[in-house]
């Protein structure tokens, strides 16, 4: 499932707004963590900020939105009757993104070259606002590290959009935002909580098989749901195919070849053959203690503090005089620039928080029903403006 780590208000997006954020963010989860990989559209200001704070993480691009970029920003250049070109060109540029080796790639661009012919400008588009990121989508490049199958920002887009539901309004102040935001956590925990529940309580038919009798209860069910797809590949494929490692190497579960090699053995999957994302985190009963062993729970707490990285010891002193001592720091409302009205070609009340649509939005948009006259029974304009009207009305006043 997905949860959040930590949340910001920027009063702008520029670059120093970014680096400060992801700053703040290194700090939270402690200097020594080192996040795998971050996906974003393409920001420029917050992908230099990533590599200024996380140097060594992978960034990748959301292949969401370069497909729908590309095909918002290629549409204009094909007519009406040319959608089955521009269905084509989308399919070629799809074959560059997914090509899964680099001779892929190489004759995936050699095919997308062949259509400058036809298409010129949709062409050079993506050639020159796209690929120059290449590493961050093309599938040779990403299929190189660990990404467990995450390539696109939906969902951040959703948990966006949940949270814009509670906070319903736009014109709530910082205190209202923060208990709004703090109720989403805690049902994301108590989510969570039910979920590794269900996962331990209800098993998967389909994994009664033996070789999951070392991680039944222990691995989360879309795990066991694909470790059953490449079980079922390894069925199918033919004995000599080649393991080029890649399933292994970016989502961090056994490939049909090692689930061979394994039934061969008459070996079961462990623990181990699984990366610690996908396993279920055990739920423990929570104990009620009495004020007796609270102190006693409290001093085992505290000798475990110099176990901990340096990062985390100083944001656990950090929050222990926070709370013996109170707040250091204020935190007070933004400043409100007033605008005289609101703003051109926006519909929406001032308190919505609807963002305003993407290009790709307003190009998907329903064209808008043609008017038809009553009157002469053509398109293009209503009985009011008919001009067979006027004729006539001019002919009456003619005659008199």
């Amino acid at each position: 499932m997905t949860f959040n780590a930590a949340f910001v208000w920027l009063s702008s997006e520029s670059a120093d707004d970014y680096i400060w954020a992801m700053h703040k963010f290194h700090e939270v989860i402690g200097e020594d963590v080192r996040p795998g990989v971050f996906v974003t559209d393409c920001e420029r200001a917050l992908i230099n900020a990533i590599g200024v704070s996380f140097p060594f993480s992978n960034t990748l691009l959301c292949t969401w939105h370069i497909a729908k970029n590309v095909l918002a920003r290629t549409k204009g250049e094909f007519g009406a009757g040319d959608t089955e070109i521009h269905k084509t060109f989308l399919s070629t540029w799809a074959e560059v993104c997914n090509a899964a080796t680099m001779d892929k790639f190489h004759e995936s661009i050699e095919a997308l070259d062949e259509l400058c012919i036809v298409c010129p400008r949709a062409v050079e588009y993506v050639k020159t606002t796209w690929l120059p990121y290449k590493e961050k989508f093309v599938r040779a490049w990403t299929d190189q590290f660990l990404h467990l199958g995450q390539v696109a920002t939906s969902r951040v887009e959703g948990n966006h959009a949940m949270l814009k539901k509670r906070i319903e309004v736009s014109s709530r102040n910082l205190l209202d935002a923060f208990f709004c935001i703090d109720r989403a956590i805690c049902n994301q925990l108590v989510e969570r909580k039910v979920r590794a529940a269900a996962t331990c309580a209800r098993l998967m038919h389909a994994t009664q098989d033996a070789l999951f009798s070392g991680i039944l209860s222990k691995v989360s069910k879309f795990a066991c749901t694909q470790i059953l797809t490449q079980l079922q590949m390894a069925k199918d494929a033919e004995p000599g195919s080649e393991c080029t490692g890649v399933y292994r190497r970016t989502m961090g579960l056994p490939c049909s070849h090692e689930l061979r090699w394994l039934r061969s053995r008459q070996e079961t999957l462990r623990l181990t053959d699984i990366h610690p994302q996908w396993c279920t985190p055990q739920v423990e009963e929570e104990e009620v203690h009495t004020d007796d062993n609270l102190s006693n729970r409290v001093e085992g707490l505290i000798r475990q503090v110099p176990a901990l990285s340096t990062s985390q010891q100083h944001r656990a002193l950090h929050w222990l005089h926070n709370l013996v001592h109170g707040h250091e720091q204020y935190i007070q409302e933004p400043a409100v620039v007033r605008t005289r009205g609101r703003l051109p070609g926006n519909r929406e009340p001032l308190s919505s928080t609807r963002r305003d649509p993407s290009l790709f939005e307003h190009l998907e948009r329903p064209p808008r029903a043609t008017y038809r006259c009553s009157r002469c029974g053509e398109e293009g304009h209503n009985i009011r403006r008919c001009p067979s009207r006027y004729d006539a009305e001019e002919g009456a006043s003619g005659h008199d």
